[in-house]
């Protein structure tokens, strides 16, 4: 309200002075209807809440005689409601104008009224379309009795007690989703959604807590909304795609707002626009954890020296962060090993005697192993000549005598996470390069240039009399 200098008026009867209500679910129609009602003011405008005690029938037409209620109203200079449109209001995943500019949820106000059913009352809304809203609340001061059916009590084992209320419980080493929502009602949806379903839930309101979640509890995956306070979504999204504790979190964009080549282009795994049904949004994340899956097996490293204490510290450090390592000590061995392992990335001494520029060559060659990022490792440094005859066949070029242990994993990651993505420019069924693949990065990443206002290069070598593109 403050930010879009909406002026918040209150007036509270000196007759309401305590009432009977869930304390938790009372603030949550408050906040719900008030949220709604600043959401949907233009700047400058006008937002209040009355509260007022009504007794009797002629106040409260379907009240029993004598029944005191309390009345809450949350009015709004906003926009306003159409009279057709009034009937929709309260139903889930509604938008009852697509023209508005500010993203709404679609279930705010169905979630406030089952709320207030819950305490025995009733809401309903006065508008005039330009004008403004008033929504009104009528609970009743007293709690209506509640008349409790005794019943024999019986005992129940862990088993059935999982089956009572699966929502509630989860495994300790189940996924965590770091949900990124401002919305209460559609936060707390959410988090109904994903734990029935087995995955363990965390929360974020707004852009600067998302991004400080996300680096301390390394979640899974994350939900993350568009309209967000402090940052929005996109400055999220490039943060948590340019930090190298979190690039690799697969985002799931969850919003109203729908502009998917630019959440593609930031780096967004999936986007879905709103309304979502539960299971839409549970296959995606089933499809994510069938990925992980298969990535719990090593990335696996073929080596090809003949320098033991090489083949040690590559053994001792690559394994230790998980790698499997595999070692040949010759050309021959080595594509052999590389045919049947099919490795995730070679690493080939310069200095084996048939010599590794000729292995390299031969990798390159053979249509079984040409997608695979090689690695050269040399004694000292190369010769001008060396290093173009190795110019798009290696990956990177390592000094055994500065050889980095943490750069080394650094450099093997990004191959793990890069790979896929050069890859797409060779088809692999014809080895021919793939214009398609080329045209879709271009726009992606054309579209993070003008966003950010960044630079953007292209080269590419070895393509005869290439010119432009």
């Amino acid at each position: 309200a403050d930010k879009n200098l909406i002026e918040v008026k209150t007036d509270i009867s000196y007759e309401v002075s305590n009432f009977t209500a869930d304390k938790v679910k009372f603030k949550q129609i408050l906040y719900n209807l008030l949220s709604n009602a600043i959401k949907f003011t233009p700047e400058s405008g006008k937002v209040g809440i009355k509260v007022e005690k009504l007794i009797g029938r002629d106040l409260v037409p379907w009240a029993i005689k004598g029944q005191e209620f309390l009345k809450l109203s949350v009015w709004d200079t906003g926009i306003g409601i159409r009279p057709e449109d009034k009937e929709r209001v309260f139903e889930e995943f509604e938008q009852i104008d697509q023209s508005r500019s500010t993203e709404g949820t679609g279930l705010g106000l169905s979630l406030t009224k089952r709320l207030v059913d819950l305490h025995g009352g009733i809401i309903d809304v006065e508008s005039a379309y330009g004008v403004g809203s008033v929504f009104n609340v009528y609970m009743p001061v007293v709690a209506p009795e509640i008349v409790v059916e005794e019943k024999p009590v019986i005992p129940v084992g862990d088993s059935t007690l999982r089956e009572v209320v699966p929502a509630f419980s989860w495994a300790a080493d189940a996924p965590l989703i770091l949900v990124v929502e401002d919305d209460l009602p559609t936060s707390e949806l959410l988090t109904i959604h994903l734990t029935q379903a087995g995955y363990r839930v965390a929360h974020a309101y707004d852009g600067i807590e998302a991004i400080e979640n996300a680096g301390e509890l390394q979640p899974f995956a994350i939900t993350l909304d568009i309209m967000l306070p402090k940052k929005d979504g996109w400055e999220v999204l490039q943060s948590l795609k340019t930090d190298s504790r979190t690039r690799d979190i697969p985002v799931i964009i969850y919003s109203i707002i729908d502009n998917k080549e630019l959440g593609f282009a930031l780096g967004a795994v999936d986007y879905l626009v709103k309304p979502v049904d539960k299971a839409t949004i549970l296959s995606r994340l089933e499809e994510l954890s069938l990925g992980a899956k298969k990535k719990r097996y090593p990335v696996t490293i073929l080596t090809v020296t003949d320098d033991v204490d090489i083949q040690n510290h590559f053994h001792n450090i690559l394994g230790g962060e998980g790698f499997l390592v595999h070692t040949a000590f010759d050309s021959k061995e080595g594509i052999n090993l590389a045919l049947a392992i099919d490795p995730n990335v070679v690493i080939i001494d310069l200095n084996i005697p048939e010599g590794g520029f000729n292995l390299i060559k031969e990798f390159k060659e053979n249509p079984a192993t040409k997608m695979i990022p090689v690695f050269a490792l040399t004694s000292g440094a190369l010769s001008e000549d060396e290093s173009l005859s190795m110019t798009g066949q290696v990956e990177r070029v390592l000094r055994k005598d500065a050889l980095n242990s943490s750069a080394l994993v650094t450099y093997l990651r990004g191959i793990e996470v890069l790979h896929p993505k050069r890859a797409g420019l060779i088809d692999e069924i014809t080895g021919i390069f793939n214009h398609r693949y080329l045209q879709i990065r271009l726009v992606q990443e054309t579209s993070r240039a003008r966003r950010y206002n960044l630079p953007f290069v292209m080269a590419i070598f070895g393509v005869d009399y290439f010119t432009h593109y």
